[in-house]
Formats: C-alpha cells, sequence, structure tokens
C-alpha cells in the first residue's frame, strides 16, 4: 500500500509587532491577523475558512502560541493531497515548503 505524503509548509513571520496581514491560498484571502496579538489558532481558523482548505493542523507550534516577529509556524494540510501551491502572504511574511506533498497513484490498465 503506498501512503500519501501530506505537504508542510512554513510561515516565516517578518512584520513588526502590530502590523497586519492576510494569507492568499488558492486565490481566497484569510482574516487580517496582527503579529503580537493573533494567535496560531487564528491562523488555523483562518485558513480553515478558506473553501479551497479543508483542515490542516500545525505539528510543532501550540494553537494558543502568540505569534511574534521571527516566528516560524509550520502548516500541515491534511485534506488537501500532492504538491501544493504555496501559501503567499500580504505582508513582509516567506512561505517555504519543509516537506513537498506526494498523492500516489496508480494507472488505470485496460
Amino acid at each position: 500500500l503506498i501512503e500519501f505524503i501530506n505537504e508542510i509548509q512554513r510561515l516565516t513571520l517578518s512584520s513588526n509587532i502590530g502590523d497586519r496581514f492576510h494569507l492568499e491560498f488558492r486565490g481566497q484571502n484569510t482574516v487580517e491577523f496582527e503579529v503580537g496579538t493573533s494567535t496560531c489558532g487564528d491562523i488555523v481558523d483562518g485558513l480553515e475558512a478558506l473553501s479551497s482548505i479543508g483542515r490542516i493542523h500545525l505539528p510543532s507550534n501550540s494553537l494558543s502560541q502568540v505569534i511574534n516577529s521571527r516566528d516560524d509556524v509550520d502548516i500541515e494540510f491534511v485534506t488537501e493531497r500532492g504538491s501544493l501551491d504555496l501559501i503567499t502572504s500580504s505582508g513582509h511574511e516567506t512561505v517555504t515548503k519543509l516537506q513537498e506533498g506526494e498523492a500516489p497513484y496508480r494507472p488505470e490498465r485496460q
């Protein structure tokens, strides 16, 4: 049996405390987040509110952790399969792929 590999993207916060930004995935924007006030749980809620994302998981962050400049937030896609587009930010944040998703399949035989 071939297993799916969930994609993990790392959001690195570069904005200053008090700055606001939103995230975008597949053409949809989240609500705004404020550095120094919003939590990792707010990021989960904001991303999962998009119709382009089902469920995500933060494997290395507490949901109650307040996001601050220079923090890394690892976002694991639980329901989206395969290699995904990067999340983008309206602020100075950067996003990189830590683990590329794979959705193995077997081609049909006729």
